[in-house]
């Protein structure tokens, strides 16, 4: 996987599989708790979802916690049993299109979070959950630092 904060060489553009540009859209407010687990428990988020998706090791939670952490996406008390809802809820709303907005006459999904509850954003950027699908993405900690995304902004 290779991300650049600037345009590739033309030649390369064969093997882009997406390109990211910035926004200014903002949603009017993000859904609440029970709209976010609506969301997550939809069929048209379950039907498809990659198996073991939502698998999570001890790792995996020090992992986010040291990265989260460092990059002040989260506080001291911040862990990750308090933004799991809102990871998944990123993830189950590109399929199940419970949240949109319009661009271009198409009702187009986007990140339901603050960026503090965004965990791999490269999910959506390369279309891992749902194959060639335009969408709003928050970047998660490792975009922002080593793709150059900025944070706090859709693209």
């Amino acid at each position: 996987m290779l991300m650049s904060g600037r345009r590739l060489p033309p030649e390369l553009d064969r093997f882009l599989d997406a390109e990211l540009s910035g926004t200014d859209f903002q949603p009017e407010s993000l859904p609440s708790h029970d709209e976010l687990q609506s969301l997550v428990e939809s069929e048209a988020y379950t039907e498809k979802k990659p198996e073991g998706w939502q698998g999570i090791g001890l790792k995996d939670a020090i992992r986010y916690k040291v990265l989260f952490s460092l990059t002040r996406f989260w506080g001291l008390g911040d862990n990750l049993k308090r933004y799991w809802l809102n990871h998944w809820a990123n993830h189950a709303n590109v399929p199940a299109r419970q949240f949109t907005t319009k661009l271009d006459g198409e009702d187009v999904p986007y990140r339901v979070t603050e960026n503090a509850g965004v965990y791999s954003s490269c999910a959506e950027f390369f279309n891992v959950v749902e194959d060639d699908t335009r969408k709003l993405v928050r970047a998660c900690p490792g975009s922002v630092i080593f793709g150059g995304v900025e944070r706090d902004v859709y693209a």
